[in-house]
Formats: structure tokens, C-alpha cells, sequence
């Protein structure tokens, strides 16, 4: 297995695994990583914070049902990689600072190995540049 571009420190509760992520320059602490999610996306606090641009309305749904929500986009750094104009979605209600969605994994090519009792998650580059 190649050498991983980082290792987050994690935290599980209530069996989600939340681990900080740095976005537009700022620490946000608590974002669940979910693979079920299809994107990225915040709450409407954390989407003020980051100041986060309104990019139009986006109907979305999920297991707890539809809402209404608007598209952004953001930088996301890990470690010393950075990713720009980063698609994501604003849902005001959330109840989760953010979640971390497969989309963002498969689109920047990165592979991920979660270890529970160690409370990591490695990211790969799954392809080179």
C-alpha cells in the first residue's frame, strides 16, 4: 500500500467518526465523514462562518427525507494538499457541523483506510499526477 498524503485523529460518537477538516483557511471541528453522503456538506452556521457564496437552490434527499439547500463551493485542505473550488452543499438545518461525502474521495482519486480503535483515517492518492 503506498504511503498515505495524511492521517486524521478522529473521534467516534454514537458510531459516526468525526475528524477536523480545514476549509477556506479555517478549522472545522466535527466533520462526520460519510461515505453514504454523496458530497460535501455543511450546516448553515458553519456555511456563515466559512462565508460560504449561495451558487442557487439544490432539492436534496436522504434517509431522513427532502430539504431545500444551495450549492457553494470551498477550499479543503489535508495536510499539505489543497483542494480548490471544492463542490459542496449547504443544508441549513443539519444537524452535523458538515459531512464529508464519498463524492470528494472519488473525485480527487484518494483512497481511504479508517482504523476504529486507533481512531485514524488514512488518505491514498489512488492516482498519480
Amino acid at each position: 500500500m503506498p504511503k498515505p498524503i495524511a492521517v486524521l485523529q478522529g473521534t467516534f460518537v454514537n458510531d459516526l467518526f468525526f475528524i477536523p477538516l480545514t476549509v477556506n483557511g479555517r478549522k472545522v471541528r466535527r466533520v462526520v465523514v460519510d461515505t453514504g453522503a454523496s458530497t460535501l456538506i455543511f450546516n448553515g452556521e458553519v456555511a456563515r462562518q466559512l462565508r460560504l457564496p449561495n451558487l442557487g437552490a439544490v432539492g436534496v434527499a436522504g434517509v431522513g427525507g427532502a430539504t431545500h439547500a444551495f450549492r457553494s463551493k470551498c477550499n479543503v485542505r489535508i495536510a499539505s494538499r489543497s483542494f480548490r473550488n471544492v463542490p459542496c452543499v449547504v443544508i441549513k438545518n443539519l444537524s452535523k457541523p458538515g459531512l464529508l461525502g464519498l463524492k470528494f474521495f472519488r473525485d480527487h482519486h484518494l483512497g481511504l483506510a479508517l482504523n476504529p480503535s486507533a481512531e485514524t483515517l488514512k488518505i491514498y492518492a489512488t492516482r498519480t499526477k
